[in-house]
């Protein structure tokens, strides 16, 4: 998976493409690690997170503390803008 034209893109081994939505990205200050919230716009309610390396591929995200500080990213990124739709 890498990111082109904001959007991510993945490509099978039989060479068909898979254009996915970015829903938001992230940088985490701490570890200057940048992370990618996106979906298949078919499935939006399931977003998938990923890590972003320096070459623009995308890695998967494999340690159960990522996971739970990235949920918690989620968590307060839907907040910020639900609050910011009320206003």
């Amino acid at each position: 998976m890498k990111i082109i034209d904001d959007k991510v893109v993945f490509i099978d081994d039989e060479g068909n493409r898979t254009e996915l939505k970015i829903y938001f990205t992230y940088k985490n200050q701490e570890n200057n690690r940048n992370y990618v919230f996106f979906y298949d716009e078919l499935m939006p309610e399931e977003l998938i997170a990923g890590r972003i390396e320096e070459d623009g591929t995308i890695q998967d995200i494999e340690s159960d503390e990522e996971y739970d500080e990235l949920d918690a990213i989620l968590e307060e990124y839907e907040s910020e803008q639900e609050n910011s739709k009320k206003e």
